[in-house]
């Protein structure tokens, strides 16, 4: 099953076969992550659900007082040609020094396809609760690069201590492309930003708007960095996501010749993120292995069983109907079927 979801789905068939196994088809090895991640998403749906509308939390394998949460998206491409966004979330209990490279401790991760953004963070949420005891965790930080969708999720993080953090190098790179002469006047207003804060660097923008020296679309920047005052500057490294994306989902969805459905891409990332979080699939019943079609005519044939059929009246002689009080003696022996006589 995870075989197909770190390997084209060909490749998988071909190496199975390799390996002594019974031939199966590409659609085959596909039906069997999209079936796995189908059954995942009503996992993390329902813990949602439980959650927010019940207060259940999910029953969690550790414990952190604080909690480093990193958001953002990628994009896949479509059957359609168009693309689609893979919502992603990581959330971790800091991180540690190993050979050389700062490693994220008991990450648990969320990614999907088609969710809107307060589904999204809800099952961000409950899955963090798998990983962290929320009635245990006291403070937690978000970092994202500003988009909305992200930055706003720290409304949903509802715990004692939240703080959201905006990516130091996006906020940099957006002042940046404010001015015209990105070489000297937007270096200095990567560096106002940083020394003197967002919103002295927000009037510095106006300022050049009101000379002309500023591109068109700087007054909007200008504006996120008076309304996002608070999220620029400070707080712990957490990185930007990228390096997250490309390993945990673009290495299978994108860097292949993949063109996904929005259900299948949904459901690889779903796979992935969850298997990656050290959980364990659910395992196929028998119901489960049936096809759609096939689980369709069975659930036709069992509609026939139990659907009410109009009943028969039966005839009898006399005023009106009575009870039908006759049976068959037929197998019984020739005393019984004389008395009865």
């Amino acid at each position: 099953m995870t075989c197909g979801a770190d390997v084209p789905f060909a490749r998988t068939a071909r190496l199975l076969e390799m390996a002594g196994g019974a031939a199966v088809s590409a659609t085959t090895v596909m039906n069997s992550p999209r079936r796995a991640g189908e059954a995942v998403a009503e996992m993390e749906r329902s813990a949602a659900r439980d959650l927010y509308r019940d207060g259940a939390p999910p029953e969690a394998d550790s414990v952190a007082e604080e909690v480093l949460v990193e958001a953002d998206g990628t994009y896949v491409r479509m059957r359609d040609g168009s693309t689609a966004e893979v919502k992603a979330v990581v959330a971790y209990a800091g991180k540690e020094r190993e050979g050389g490279r700062a490693r994220r401790v008991a990450p648990v991760r969320l990614g999907c396809v088609g969710e809107a953004p307060g589904d999204f963070w809800g099952q961000a949420v409950a899955q963090a609760g798998r990983r962290f005891d929320l009635a245990r965790v006291r403070r937690v930080h978000l970092g994202t690069d500003g988009e909305a969708q992200y930055v706003n999720g720290i409304s949903r993080l509802r715990f004692p201590d939240a703080a959201g953090h905006i990516d130091p190098f996006h906020v940099a790179r957006a002042v940046a492309s404010c001015a015209v002469d990105r070489a000297s006047g937007g270096a200095a207003l990567a560096d106002a930003v940083r020394s003197l804060g967002p919103e002295a660097c927000a009037d510095l923008i106006d300022d050049m708007l009101e000379d002309g020296t500023a591109r068109e679309g700087a007054e909007a920047v200008a504006a996120c960095l008076r309304r996002h005052a608070a999220e620029i500057g400070g707080g712990p490294s957490m990185g930007t996501m990228e390096a997250e994306q490309q390993h945990m989902y673009k290495a299978r969805m994108g860097s292949f010749p993949c063109a996904w459905s929005a259900a299948g891409a949904d459901a690889m990332a779903r796979v992935r993120s969850w298997v990656y979080s050290g959980f364990a699939l659910p395992k196929r019943a028998r119901e489960g292995s049936r096809s759609r079609r096939r689980a369709a005519r069975r659930d036709e044939r069992l509609a026939g069983f139990v659907a009410p059929r109009p009943g028969t009246r039966l005839k009898s002689e006399g005023k009106g109907w009575e009870y039908p009080v006759s049976a068959s003696l037929a197998g019984m022996g020739s005393d019984v079927r004389f008395r009865s006589s």
